[in-house]
């Protein structure tokens, strides 16, 4: 079975939404997640579903997709998440009912610092640690690693950095890169693999306990 691609649009700011058509092609799903739908809008993407408290959703867009046929689902102003966790929630379900595959979230990142930082924390959640969840920045792509065996692709001098997501790391092995690792801990708040780089077209990480960012800087 073909995996799904789900595409996330949040309401954060985005410089160059052009950038992010080689991110949406091929996309089985969308979402918008409230004031996401002006991403969406301005690549001309209709979404599957909008959902949110609809306080930030420009109310010209907010029509042109009801007529459209785009599902819209509203929830209170006062909840317990964002509207982004909410689309989250929305993606995981949409790919168990479908099978395994990627969630992008587009404007996740920028404008607001706690909003940012709640994106990113998502990655930490006990209940999706079997998804694989991307989050697209101007300048730079992140997701969580499990542990286990990876594999990363990049271009030679192409920086990327790995940090602890809520305690520490145990037994960090890093090769392929201009600073490697050999059974290494990272603790939690250490700045120790901040600013690495690519030595060669793949690096490999590896390590036994934890869960780690990684930040890979976009070329383009």
């Amino acid at each position: 079975m073909k995996k799904k691609k789900v595409i996330i649009f949040a309401n954060g700011s985005v410089e160059k939404t052009d950038r992010f058509f080689p991110v949406v092609k091929d996309a089985d799903h969308i979402i918008c997640a409230d004031g996401g739908a002006v991403h969406s809008d301005a690549m001309n993407l209709l979404p599957n579903i909008l959902i949110g408290d609809m306080d930030s959703v420009p109310q010209q867009i907010l029509e042109r997709f009801r007529q459209h046929g785009v599902i819209t689902k509203k929830f209170p102003t006062a909840k317990d998440c964002t509207d982004l966790e909410l689309a989250l929630a929305h993606a995981i379900a949409y790919l168990g009912e479908n099978g395994s595959g990627t969630i992008h979230i587009i404007g996740g990142l920028g404008g607001r610092w706690d909003m940012s930082l709640a994106t990113v924390l998502l990655l930490a959640r006990a209940d999706i640690e079997q998804q694989k969840i991307f989050i697209h920045g101007d300048r730079e792509v992140i997701c969580a690693l499990y542990p286990g065996k990876h594999t990363v692709y990049g271009e030679p001098g192409q920086r990327i950095s790995f940090l602890p997501l809520g305690g520490d790391i145990e037994d960090v092995t890093l090769t392929g890169f201009c600073y490697p690792a050999s059974k290494k801990d990272l603790k939690a708040g250490t700045s120790l693999a901040v600013s690495n780089s690519f030595i060669e077209k793949e690096g490999k990480i590896e390590f036994s306990c934890g869960i780690m960012l990684m930040i890979l800087e976009k070329t383009i």
